[in-house]
């Protein structure tokens, strides 16, 4: 009740075992059941702390929205937390949203008596084109941070002079947009891997023609399309899904959607959060945060 009723902050002490954990667990609880939408954000210096309290907080509560803050690669973060990371949930909910994307198109070209095979192979050849096209886009972007590194850190030759001003955060950052880089060119290759595979399948004559630049691509794409008024229109609806296919969940601008609808969001302090803030910028979210330590706990029952 005092940490309900707090205005600014509540600090509770103690060492190991005696209860810190369970008292969030429940101070989380209440507060959620007084406002299913209130807004709690969960931060601590360690990952172990973090993912013990996430882990009891879903034993109480399995519906509740949470999202888990850090890196998939990260070893420290418990397995039993894997499917809260906000990669993971973003992954999964373009999965869904594409699903039903696909289902409304092929619905579409049933109605309209317009050929499912060639359907596959229109779209897949723009997708195949798209594909191809972010991969490269992202090659360059990863050659221009990698020669911005080198700069910083002396190590490029061809620099004029060793830059004597290193930022350390600077270059974290950088390593980091390499490393975010890295894995979404490793999904488009994976794409680019499965669209050939498919379209093969679809017709032993495209075995050539997905090799082919993508400007001939969008050529083949088109051919697969008659031109009545109908086919215009699926092409709309196609043109409109694969683009859509191409950017949705692929970038940071749709993480502060997925954020702004949990009620939980999880992460450690030292590294995703400052003052409360999410340092994604483009969350657009602001909370009071629930810090856990190992010896002692602050814990900030309001949320906005």
């Amino acid at each position: 009740m005092a940490a309900l009723g707090a205005k600014d902050f509540l600090l509770v002490e103690g060492p190991p075992g005696t209860g810190k954990t369970t008292f969030i667990v429940e101070l989380v609880f209440q507060v959620l059941k007084r406002n299913p939408d209130a807004r709690i954000l969960l931060t601590s210096q360690t990952h172990v702390a973090l993912d013990n309290a996430i882990e009891q907080i879903r034993k109480e509560n399995s519906e509740w929205r949470i999202v888990r803050i850090g890196d998939v690669e990260n070893s420290r973060i418990s397995a039993a937390s894997n499917d809260l990371l906000l990669s993971n949930q973003m992954e999964a909910w373009r999965a869904e949203a594409l699903r039903k994307g696909s289902q409304f198109i092929e619905n579409w070209a049933v109605k309209h008596n317009i050929s499912k095979h060639d359907f596959d192979i229109s779209s897949s050849l723009r997708k195949l084109s798209l594909a191809n096209g972010g991969a490269k886009q992202l090659a360059g972007l990863i050659s221009s941070r990698e020669k911005q590194m080198a700069d910083l850190i002396g190590t490029n030759p061809l620099a004029p002079t060793p830059n004597e001003t290193r930022d350390p955060e600077e270059i974290a950052q950088i390593k980091e947009d390499i490393a975010k880089m890295r894995t979404d060119l490793k999904g488009y290759n994976s794409e680019q891997v499965r669209l050939k595979d498919n379209l093969r399948k679809l017709d032993s004559m495209l075995d050539e023609i997905v090799e082919l630049p993508d400007e001939e691509l969008r050529a083949w794409a088109e051919d697969y399309c008659p031109a009545n008024a109908e086919y215009k229109d699926f092409k709309r609806l196609v043109d409109i899904f694969v683009e859509w296919e191409n950017r949705f969940g692929r970038s940071s601008e749709f993480h502060g959607a997925l954020l702004s609808c949990a009620q939980i969001v999880a992460g450690t302090a030292t590294s995703s959060f400052r003052d409360g803030t999410c340092k994604n910028t483009s969350c657009p979210c602001s909370f009071i945060p629930v810090r856990i330590r190992l010896s002692s706990s602050a814990a900030f029952p309001g949320c906005r």
